[in-house]
């Protein structure tokens, strides 16, 4: 998922967009679809290194994750300035460790012969991450 703009975006249930989508969406995903799994079974979770919120691994894009219980995170406004993109960008980097926990959670619980992975997909520019920031700082698509 592209970042959001801001820590304010809810879906249709008044669930946080960014939390939804990379956290409860797989959750709910694995768990209407569990009773189907036949071994070998692997579920594949996407995560990302920004939650190191450090230029090293985000190019200081990103700034860490600020944990809070999934409750908190699911809620529009958990994060100071909920309106800026600074917000939006916690609320990303933030929903992606709590993405790790969900694999190792599902690593306890499948049953046996059922895998989970996380897989980090690395620095994809073109994908929008900083379209609201300063030109220099937007990341473009790498000409062909």
């Amino acid at each position: 998922m592209a970042l959001d703009t801001n820590a304010l975006a809810e879906g249709p249930d008044g669930l946080e967009a960014t939390f939804t989508v990379n956290v409860l969406a797989n959750h709910l995903f694995v768990r209407l679809l569990q009773d189907r799994f036949a071994a070998p079974a692997r579920i594949v979770i996407t995560v990302s290194d920004t939650h190191f919120g450090d230029f090293k691994h985000n190019m200081g894009m990103v700034p860490g994750p600020a944990w809070k219980s999934p409750d908190a995170l699911a809620r529009t406004g958990t994060f100071p300035k909920p309106d800026t993109t600074a917000a939006g960008r916690t609320a990303y980097s933030t929903s992606k460790p709590a993405a790790v926990y969900l694999v190792h959670e599902y690593a306890r619980r499948l049953p046996a012969g059922s895998d989970a992975v996380a897989y980090n997909a690395g620095f994809a520019p073109g994908t929008g991450l900083a379209r609201n920031d300063q030109l220099l700082a937007r990341d473009t698509r790498i000409p062909s």
